[in-house]
């Protein structure tokens, strides 16, 4: 026989079909309470919650609780809670948590990040190969009107990321090709000035001058909105459409690649290992400034290892 009613283990006496929820304050209301009041002597049952408390990570099947070693040895940051380490220390994905502000992350084994990596830059060698005759086809439909591909022809003519209107807990709104609105790109003649918050909050300004362009933001710049009807999933389906090898992320760092070979084409190849790596820091300087995210990751992310190898040759 089902279980109509009884008396829990603190003394509180169920009503008969009921259930149960725990406010804010862990007292426990019946659901469907007219007047939500608590029930008479019930106790908090865990402590009080908050707006800003997540759940906790589900627990994955080949993974366990993080050890302080294992959180050392992987260089986990400090900030990440619910730590789950794979129980196979080869797997790609070694662990996933919570950042501070409670999003859900995962750090990979270096093996398989050098793995992507290097798929990445091989797949730029076709990028470049082809990027001429993509980037006349996107010239056609923009001028034509389609919104993914001006979103596109933004993105080759500038280098900006995407954008996305995913919610992720960052303080403040970032902004990419797909999202920018109105008053975050002001026009003047062929010229057009963007300044808008990018990705971890990076302050982008950036003027670019190209006629079609300059069209496409007067054309779109009304009111305060946004400036295109489309988002980044469309926009990735546009450029699938052309040619399904490449992902939108590719013309970044073609962008990336090509910025740090016109900045050697102006330096004197070094003379030995001291300079050469000056000379990479300045390269990730002048490459994060046009991307707009640091030195680090424009050396290690967006600048083909290529580009380097061949200037340096001299030194082996």
């Amino acid at each position: 026989m089902r279980r109509m009613g009884g008396q829990g283990a603190d003394g509180v006496v169920f009503p008969r079909s009921r259930r149960w929820i725990t406010n804010a304050k862990g007292q426990r209301i019946p659901i469907g309470s007219a007047s939500a009041r608590p029930i008479p002597g019930a106790q908090p049952t865990g402590p009080p919650a908050s707006a800003s408390t997540q759940p906790s990570v589900p627990a994955r099947r080949g993974f366990h609780p993080a050890s302080d070693d294992e959180r050392k040895t992987a260089k986990v940051p400090p900030a990440w809670t619910d730590v789950q380490f794979a129980d196979d220390p080869s797997a790609a994905l070694l662990a996933v948590g919570r950042d501070s502000k409670g999003r859900t992350t995962r750090l990979y084994s270096a093996e398989h990040s050098g793995r992507q990596s290097e798929q990445k830059f091989t797949r730029l060698k076709a990028f470049d190969a082809d990027h001429d005759r993509m980037a006349g086809r996107i010239r056609q439909d923009a001028e034509k009107g389609s919104e993914e591909a001006c979103v596109l022809y933004l993105i080759d003519q500038t280098g900006f990321r995407v954008g996305s209107d995913r919610e992720t807990g960052a303080k403040e709104k970032a902004f990419g090709a797909s999202t920018l609105t109105a008053d975050q790109a002001k026009v003047d003649g062929n010229r057009v000035a963007f300044d808008f918050t990018g990705k971890k909050g990076v302050h982008i300004q950036k003027t670019v001058e190209d006629p079609l362009l300059a069209r496409i933001i007067s054309g779109h710049s009304k009111g305060h909105g946004r400036l295109f009807a489309t988002s980044d999933g469309k926009v990735r389906d546009y450029l699938h459409s052309i040619d399904g090898k490449f992902k939108v992320k590719d013309f970044r760092t073609w962008q990336g690649t090509q910025k740090a070979l016109e900045t050697l084409v102006g330096m004197t190849p070094p003379r030995d290992d001291k300079e050469a790596a000056k000379q990479r820091r300045e390269v990730g300087k002048v490459v994060s400034e046009h991307l707009g995210n640091t030195p680090a990751v424009a050396l290690a992310s967006y600048i083909a290892p290529s580009v380097f190898a061949v200037w340096e040759e001299g030194l082996r």
